[in-house]
C-alpha cells in the first residue's frame, strides 16, 4: 500500500505525522521518508530505532547513557 503525497504509510493506514511511539523512518543516506515506523521496547517515544526520547514504566531514561532503566 502506497499513500498520497505529504501523507506517511503507519499500521496499515495513511497519516498526516507519525502517531506517539513511533517515529518517521528515513531511508539511510537520502531524505525519502519511508514511513512511521513503531518505537522498540523499552521505549515509549523516540526519535529513530535506536534512540529513545521516553521509556515505557517503570523505566526512566538515563540522560547520560540514553537508556531505559530502572530507577
Amino acid at each position: 500500500m502506497s499513500c498520497e503525497d505529504g501523507l506517511l504509510f503507519e499500521d496499515y493506514k495513511c497519516v498526516e505525522n507519525c502517531s506517539s511511539g513511533y517515529f518517521e523512518d528515513i531511508l539511510e543516506n537520502s531524505d525519502t521518508i519511508l514511513g512511521c515506523t513503531k518505537c522498540i521496547f523499552p521505549c515509549e517515544t523516540c526519535n529513530n530505532a535506536e534512540e529513545c526520547i521516553t521509556c515505557k514504566a517503570p523505566l526512566s531514561l538515563d540522560e547520560e547513557t540514553n537508556e531505559c532503566v530502572i530507577i
